[in-house]
């Protein structure tokens, strides 16, 4: 259950900031003016993303003791939350790189909770 939570807060977050990526990269106008607009306009937004990471770590630290499955965690989800998003929004397959990816942090978290049991 405590490794689900952990999961859950770090999808919220990667998950937000590909959105964000995401509505910057359609709607934005790459001028000087709509992009200082559009930084400041998300600061808060990133502080609290940033705070809800930075939070999962320190909680999840103290919960489990050991820092290394909290960090498998939040690679993978990094790794698979954007190939997701990028094929949702842009509509971009996963390249070969991306899916080798996934498949190492797979075998990583495996190899995690078998040290660690």
């Amino acid at each position: 259950m405590r490794y689900i939570i952990i999961t859950i807060c770090f999808i919220l977050a990667y998950c937000a900031f590909g959105a964000i990526n995401f509505y910057q990269s359609k709607n934005i106008e790459p001028t000087v003016r709509n992009l200082v607009l559009y930084n400041l306009y998300i600061i808060p937004l990133t502080f609290l993303l940033n705070l809800l990471v930075t939070f999962t770590f320190n909680k999840g630290y103290k919960v489990l003791g050991e820092m290394l499955p909290i960090t498998i965690i939040y690679l993978s989800v990094g790794v698979f939350s954007y190939v997701i998003i990028d094929y949702f929004f842009f509509k971009e397959l996963p390249k070969l790189n991306q899916i080798i990816a996934i498949f190492l942090v797979l075998i990583a978290l495996i190899i995690c909770n078998l040290k660690s049991q």
